[in-house]
């Protein structure tokens, strides 16, 4: 039988990490700012992370995400390494892991730790992959030609990146941004916008909200899930509903309070992570392809004998009476009590059980709520659920996905079914007496 929790389910958008390494081997190619005609190279991030209206221009997108983490206004920083084309040469590397970092005075721009300049030659190109991580980890990243034709033969690049074994905190952010393909200049806002809408059938309106007017398009999304558990009742008062026989008694009020809540040491914090795109063919962004479910592959620690500390632990616990209004019953680390989770299956060991103390009062509201509410109790009962499996609530998600929010919302009806009677009467047994006279 299906166990039925309400449950709400949030989403949205947000960044992802990307860190390009470059081959030992490879020389990295500056440009001389002196022989280029073109402008400085600076970045505009997509504001698919946003988390409420903006306020300010300085206050939108991968800004406002990094502050909430607690990142200082004056260390808002992601990486990016870049490639670049040119005809004589071919591939080069550019930047590798450089710093970009955001300027939150006019004129607002996210710029690299020095000045990097576009290439002159109209056939030149660059292509950029850019992310952010906020243990600072360090991927592999290989930049490498491939063959997609199946001739045995490369015949386009591919820009692919990987955390391997990397274990996930309660508080922590990955963030991977599209792959910049074949650009030779600095596109407007308005540019960016356009060039999102056609290639990902976005809402073409995420860039320039930090106040950046131009730049290389780097639209980030999550490659972490998030969870958080919330709980409330499902009423406090009813009028006529009593089980007592006392006339004045006109209603029932309940109130209730959490008391331990358990959920399961089984999800996973430790897994590889690796996305991989090729070439787009022409200027523009391509979204990385995702895996499978878009979950990560679980470390090899679960392949063995994993222990308690290979698991995330949650704390969860609330001290007050509940109310109708949903409050959450955790603090993960993440703003607005969240935790982040690597994404993966929702195993049927991942359970929450739950106990909770039911306390009745009868009369009207205003004297169970009031100074001499005590007067009005009658029973106090306590309750303890069975362990109730996360992905066998109705509508339940089978999986934490990427770039993901969820919420899971217990709702605690404080009222029993109502008591019905079903009268029978038992057949008559007969038996026969017999007097003779």
């Amino acid at each position: 039988m299906k166990k039925r929790m309400i449950m709400k389910i949030k989403s949205f958008s947000l960044v992802a990490a990307t860190v390009l390494l470059l081959p030992v081997s490879c020389a990295k190619v500056e440009l001389d700012p002196a022989a280029q005609t073109g402008s400085p190279i600076h970045y505009t991030v997509g504001a698919y992370v946003q988390t409420k209206n903006y306020e300010t221009p300085s206050e939108g997108g991968l800004v406002e995400e990094l502050k909430a983490m607690g990142v200082a206004a004056n260390a808002l920083t992601f990486k990016t390494s870049a490639w670049l084309h040119t005809a004589t040469e071919g591939k080069q590397d550019f930047m590798s892991a450089e710093s970009v970092t955001y300027n939150n005075v006019s004129p607002f721009a996210w710029q690299p730790s020095r000045d990097y300049y576009w290439p002159k030659a109209s056939t030149s190109y660059v292509n950029f992959l850019s992310w952010y991580d906020y243990t600072a980890a360090t991927p592999t990243v290989n930049y490498t030609q491939v063959d997609t034709n199946d001739d045995s033969t490369p015949d386009t690049w591919q820009a692919s990146i990987s955390w391997a074994d990397r274990t996930v905190q309660a508080k922590d952010d990955i963030l991977y941004a599209d792959v910049a393909w074949r650009f030779n200049g600095n596109p407007t806002s308005t540019e960016n916008n356009t060039n999102e809408a056609t290639a990902l059938t976005g809402t073409g309106t995420s860039f320039g909200k930090d106040g950046v007017t131009e730049g290389v398009p780097t639209l980030f999304h999550h490659a972490l899930a998030q969870v958080l558990f919330k709980a409330n009742v499902a009423r406090t008062y009813e009028a006529e509903s009593r089980l007592d026989s006392n006339p004045d008694n006109t209603g029932t009020y309940w109130e209730v309070t959490l008391g331990t809540i358990t959920l399961s040491s089984k999800v996973k914090k430790t897994g590889t992570l690796t996305l991989a795109q090729t070439d787009k063919g022409s200027k523009g962004i391509k979204a990385f392809t995702l895996p499978t479910n878009s979950i990560w592959t679980p470390g090899s620690v679960y392949s063995g004998s994993p222990t308690a500390s290979d698991y995330a632990s949650f704390t969860l616990s609330y001290a007050s009476v509940l109310t109708t209004t949903a409050v959450a019953i955790m603090d993960g680390g993440m703003p607005d009590g969240f935790q982040a989770v690597m994404p993966q299956a929702v195993g049927d060991d991942i359970t929450i059980t739950i106990t909770y103390t039911i306390d009745t009062y009868y009369g009207t509201e205003a004297q169970c709520t009031g100074g001499s509410k005590a007067t009005y109790k009658k029973t106090t009962e306590t309750v303890t659920t069975s362990a109730i499996q996360l992905n066998d609530i109705t509508s339940a998600p089978q999986y934490w996905q990427m770039n993901k929010k969820y919420t899971y919302t217990l709702t605690i009806d404080p009222k029993s079914s109502l008591i019905k009677f079903d009268p029978a009467v038992d057949t008559w047994t007969s038996e026969n007496v017999t007097y003779e006279m």
